[in-house]
């Protein structure tokens, strides 16, 4: 019988592990979430930058264990253009679709889900929480499909530098602002 217990007891947490793992996404989620080895060789003191400069850095050749890139071991501060928002379904994280204040360059910036950032001793879940009450008090509930924000939502996102594999939407270069450490309305 205590065999029988210990082996129900491995199952329900090798699957809840499974779930839990497939909810908070698959490419580089560790460096997504700042849990990953490098990172605490990030510099956390914002450097100002723009989404046209953030694009400018050039994309690496990708695989699942890319080591942080240089500019990937950077927090910036970004002014721009709220476009439009969703909420993820595979991992739940905020997306949100900036433009540049001068061109019509956009930028993915991303709030990670707390659940996938929830580990202990994390010194940036309780930011990364705060900003999506901010951001759920400000433009309402996130949604699975895309919703625009009112016409020159200018913001200020505060972020680290990360490349995604994926060039979500279309032309984005794969280059973001993941996560999202601070966001103010300006």
């Amino acid at each position: 019988m205590k065999n029988v217990f210990q082996i129900i007891l491995f199952l329900a947490f090798f699957i809840i592990n499974n779930i839990t793992s497939a909810q908070c996404g698959s490419e580089r989620v560790k460096v997504k979430t700042l849990k990953d080895n490098e990172a605490d060789q990030i510099n956390y003191t914002p450097e100002s930058s723009t989404v046209h400069k953030q694009r400018m850095f050039p994309k690496p050749i990708y695989h699942n264990n890319n080591p942080r890139e240089p500019s990937e071991k950077q927090v910036y501060v970004v002014e721009c253009i709220l476009i439009k928002f969703k909420k993820e379904t595979n991992d739940r994280d905020f997306h949100l679709i900036v433009k540049d204040l001068n061109s019509n360059e956009k930028l993915v910036v991303e709030v990670p889900s707390p659940a996938c950032v929830d580990i202990a001793g994390n010194p940036h879940l309780s930011r990364i929480k705060a900003m999506r009450t901010l951001l759920t008090q400000k433009l309402g509930t996130f949604t699975s499909s895309y919703k625009f924000a009112k016409p020159n939502t200018k913001i200020r996102v505060t972020g680290v530098g990360f490349f995604d594999k994926k060039n979500h939407p279309v032309g984005f270069k794969g280059r973001e602002l993941h996560p999202v450490l601070d966001l103010e309305f300006l």
